[in-house]
């Protein structure tokens, strides 16, 4: 082993490196300094899933839904949910219900230790956010590449070999900033399903992202919207048997999700993004539409982001920039 005088030496070993993509170590041979440290593990968090992309054209607005709509039941099922990745924070993992869309049905949340029935809580403001018009959409990486603002539909999965996925914009500026958010959950409600096969194998992962990271949808294309960093991974993932035309799949946020939502409106952001990716078995027929709330063919069931919201603070905090 040799160096230059004043630079740190270096030693040739070998270490594990994470490739993207992968989500063991694999082991190559690097230089590092000789003050390291050698370590070895799993990331836990999944990854959204990799795809194949192609060249994006410009953005349309028209209604492009792929083949016939065809209602059918909506199950009852029950699908754990919601966890930040280990990038932004960490969390235990809860449960909610993927229950029927009716004006009157009460869910059951389900914890990894028993039973329990969310209660609205005491004092608290609740509040709904929906997404409005140019706040939908849904992308594909297919050659022609559709971009689909203001759909009746948020398709995600795959369709004859192409690659769909979905986002929902919601607007937080009703939200003082520094008010405290107590309690809060997303719901998305199934609308269509003829294009969908349930023994594709067809899984969802739904993730919301910051405003620092997207900011806008108009304008974006589908490698702009798959690979925007997510804030926040709820988990598990969405399976065929937790999907139905009319079902509600239901996340209740834990308390990291809430803190960083709060702190997304403390550092100034006005928006946050849902995103919806699909994977599917090679060849598998798994895409499937939620409703997006806008659109002709809407059953007026669009995404909704509830908050419980604490008392506004006497002083608004400064500006983060001040």
């Amino acid at each position: 082993m040799g160096g230059v005088a004043g630079q740190t030496p270096k030693i040739a070993v070998l270490a594990p490196m994470w490739l993207p993509g992968h989500w063991d170590y694999c082991w190559s041979w690097v230089v590092v300094g000789l003050r390291c440290n050698f370590f070895g593990g799993r990331n836990e968090a999944p990854p959204a899933p990799a795809l194949v992309l192609s060249p994006q054209p410009a953005a349309t607005n028209t209604e492009s839904a792929p083949g016939t709509l065809v209602s059918t039941p909506a199950a009852e099922n029950v699908v754990a949910t919601i966890a930040p990745p280990a990038t932004a924070t960490t969390s235990t993992v809860t449960a909610a219900v993927n229950e029927p869309a009716t004006a009157t049905s009460e869910a059951t949340a389900v914890s990894l230790y028993g039973f329990v029935t969310p209660t609205p809580i005491a004092g608290a403001q609740e509040t709904e956010f929906r997404p409005g018009t140019g706040d939908v959409g849904w992308w594909t990486d297919g050659p022609d590449g559709q971009i689909n603002l203001n759909d009746s539909y948020l398709y995600a999965g795959a369709l004859d070999g192409q690659n769909y996925l979905a986002a929902a914009r919601f607007d937080l500026k009703r939200i003082p900033r520094g008010t405290p958010i107590l309690g809060g959950e997303l719901r998305l409600t199934g609308l269509r399903a003829d294009q969908f096969d349930p023994n594709a194998g067809g899984t969802w992962l739904v993730q919301l992202l910051g405003q620092s990271e997207l900011s806008t949808l108009g304008g974006a294309n589908f490698m702009m919207i798959y690979s925007a960093p997510a804030s926040v991974t709820l988990l598990p993932q969405l399976t065929s048997a937790e999907v139905s035309v009319g079902g509600v799949n239901r996340w209740v946020f834990d308390a990291n999700t809430l803190q960083w939502i709060e702190q997304q409106r403390l550092n100034g952001a006005d928006t946050i993004v849902a995103r919806i990716v699909g994977a599917t078995n090679p060849g598998g027929q798994s895409l499937f539409g939620w409703d997006s709330g806008i659109g002709p063919t809407s059953a007026g069931d669009g995404p909704v982001l509830a908050l419980s919201l604490g008392p506004a603070p006497t002083e608004t905090p400064p500006a983060p920039d001040s």
